[in-house]
Order: structure tokens, then C-alpha cells, then sequence
């Protein structure tokens, strides 16, 4: 695994220009890259639970591994909330309204994967109790799809939506509204984790990231005016987040520095990012697709092991689950960008990708 994780970055240091300022930093074609990066780790996450690591790289790859933890989906939710409160300031109530089929949409597209999994659930003779089929559509609960971070999001978007539309100011200043959906965060932090029987941590311990991207976005341009043509100050500021998040990454089996330690890795991946291009089309390709592969990866997985793969040669399995998982993932997005148009219209499927980050 560990092999393959180098020729992977091996792969994107090629690709990679240094410049004084990158001013498409935190832009759509930028994120997408980053989010690639790590949908791909997400890929390599879910691949390594199907098979029994062995060889000399095995302990190296699981200290990489264990280090990363739930920071691999730190940017997914910096992001998509820095790209929602873009959407509201440039959209505004148009936006805050579009929550509503935003979320709808979402669960719709979750839906159709979770039948899929049903469907292959079926074929493998697999027997879910029917309330654990019927939560797994709300992504509460799993019949072997992943769940917890599209049931986040979704609670994510109505509570964006219930705090923008209730606390809505003429002003258009957006600070207290922040605030209070900080705080609303924060308090379904603590349900997740006190709920009956309780969350495992990975269902909440990054979930702040979303209100943090809002912070950046009401926060961007003062942060830009302070570290644009300022490489020193730029410096500084690397440097006092990479001290944070090794405090932070040292304490971390407390929830609040978790947090704290994710928000701080996401914020150091959009400082980098100030300085760094990726030009790469693989990157790209895996970022435009990122909902669909998260949602669909361990299909091939569960059928490649199924038939025996994982048994004959790990790199063959691999292999065969990436190429599918890139087959059904862009096939599942042409039939639900029909199934949008169709649904709510194009117009109004226009107004729901708007925002500069999907989830």
C-alpha cells in the first residue's frame, strides 16, 4: 500500500510550480485539486480494511495512515462551507433558499447509492435487518456503504439553512449568523457524540471544519490584503499553525483539539496552496467526481473480495477496484445530472452547483 502512495505523490510532485502568489488558491479548479489528493487517501483508507497489509512497508504505511487519521476529510468540509457562505454573499437569499433542494438533492443522489448497495446486498445473500435498511437511506445507518459523512453534511445544510433564514439581516453582515452556526455546529458535535449508544469520534470530530471554511470566506479578503506580497508575513504565519497543529496533534484524544488540530490542517493545506500550483488532470478528474467515488468506492472493493481478489494479488484487486469505482462513479453522475435536470429543471440545477465547493 505504501508503494503505491508513493508513486501516487510522486506522481503530483511532478505537476507541481512554485510561485511568489497564487491568486486561484481556494478557487474551484484549485479545491478540486486538493480535494482530489485526498478522496484518493479516502480510496486508499477504505481499500487497506479489505486486506491484511503484510511486508517490510506495513508498519510505515500504518503510522501514515494512523497520523492522518480524519484529516483526510478536513478539506471537504473547510471547503464546501467556505464555498456555501461564498454562495449566500454572491446569491444571497436565492441561495439561502436553494438550501432546501441543495439538501433534497443530496439526499436524493445518497439514495440512489445506498439502493445499489441494497441491490448488491441481495445479490451477496447478505441479510439487514429492515430498520437498519430504512436508517441506512437517511445515512444514520450503513448496509456497507459510507454513511457519516453524508448524513454531516446534510444536517450541515439545514442548519445553514435554519440559521441564514431565521437570522437573516438586511445588512448583509454575516459575523452573527457565523457565530450562532458555530454554535449550532457545536451543539450537534455533542449530540453525535452523546446520542444513545454514542457516534463512533470519526462521525464528529471534524465537523468544525464547515463552520471554519464560513469563518475564511468572511475573513478571506483581510487575510489576502495581510499575506499577499508578503512572503515573510506568509512565513510567520506557516509557521505559528504548524506549531498549533503539533500541540494540537499531541492532545488530540481530546474532542476539542481534534478539532482544533483538523480546522489548523485544513488552514495550512490553504496556505500552502497560496504558494503552490498543481497542474495535474488526474487531480482534477478525481476532484469533479469526488461525491461519487467517495459514495460508491467500496462496491468493487466488497465484489473484488467476494471473487477472491484480494486473495490473489493485492496490486491486481487494487487495480480492478480503482478502474470500476472510476467506471460506475462517472456513470452515476451522467444518469443524476439527467435525473437534476429532470427533477427540479436546469435553471434551477444551475443555482444548486453554484456554490464554489460541492460537498
Amino acid at each position: 500500500m505504501l508503494i503505491i502512495v508513493i508513486i501516487f505523490f510522486v506522481l503530483i510532485i511532478s505537476r507541481i510550480k512554485f510561485v511568489n502568489y497564487n491568486d486561484e488558491y481556494i478557487s474551484r479548479e484549485t479545491t478540486k485539486k486538493i480535494n482530489g489528493i485526498f478522496v484518493f487517501l479516502v480510496i486508499l483508507r477504505h481499500f487497506s480494511s479489505y486486506i491484511e497489509l503484510t511486508g517490510a512497508l506495513k508498519e510505515t504505511y500504518e503510522v501514515l495512515q494512523k497520523f492522518l487519521g480524519q484529516l483526510i476529510v478536513a478539506t471537504f468540509l473547510f471547503y464546501s462551507g467556505y464555498g456555501i457562505l461564498e454562495a449566500i454573499k454572491s446569491k444571497k437569499d436565492k441561495f439561502i433558499n436553494s438550501l432546501q433542494l441543495r439538501t433534497l438533492k443530496l439526499l436524493i443522489h445518497f439514495d440512489i447509492a445506498v439502493a445499489l448497495f441494497a441491490i448488491l446486498g441481495v445479490l451477496l445473500e447478505k441479510n439487514y435487518p429492515l430498520s437498519r435498511v430504512l436508517l441506512s437511506f437517511t445515512g444514520w445507518n450503513s448496509i456497507g456503504n459510507s454513511n457519516w459523512y453524508v448524513f454531516a453534511i446534510l444536517i450541515l445544510y439545514i442548519l445553514t439553512f435554519l440559521v441564514f433564514k431565521i437570522f437573516n439581516k438586511k445588512d448583509n453582515k454575516y459575523i452573527i449568523r457565523c457565530v450562532i452556526f458555530l454554535f449550532a455546529s457545536i451543539a450537534f458535535v455533542y449530540i453525535l457524540k452523546y446520542v444513545k449508544d454514542g457516534k463512533q469520534t470519526w462521525w464528529y470530530n471534524t465537523i468544525l471544519c464547515y463552520a471554519a471554511g464560513m469563518f475564511y470566506s468572511l475573513f478571506k479578503n483581510k487575510i489576502e490584503d495581510t499575506l499577499k506580497g508578503h512572503s515573510i508575513r506568509w512565513g510567520i504565519s506557516l509557521i505559528i499553525l504548524l506549531l498549533i497543529f503539533v500541540f494540537a496533534k499531541r492532545y488530540r484524544s481530546h474532542l476539542s483539539m481534534y478539532e482544533l488540530h483538523a480546522i489548523v490542517f485544513a488552514l495550512i493545506i490553504t496556505l500552502l496552496s497560496m504558494k503552490i500550483i498543481i497542474n495535474s488532470k488526474m487531480l482534477t478528474f478525481l476532484g469533479n467526481h469526488i461525491f461519487s467515488i467517495y459514495i460508491l468506492q467500496r462496491i468493487p472493493m466488497i465484489i473484488g473480495e467476494r471473487i477472491g481478489l484480494a486473495d490473489l494479488n493485492i496490486y491486481v484487486y487494487f487495480i480492478f477496484s480503482l478502474v470500476f469505482t472510476i467506471i460506475i462513479a462517472c456513470t452515476f453522475d451522467y444518469v443524476t445530472g439527467k435525473l437534476d435536470k429532470f427533477l427540479f429543471g436546469r435553471k434551477k440545477t444551475k443555482l444548486l452547483n453554484c456554490a464554489q465547493n460541492n460537498q
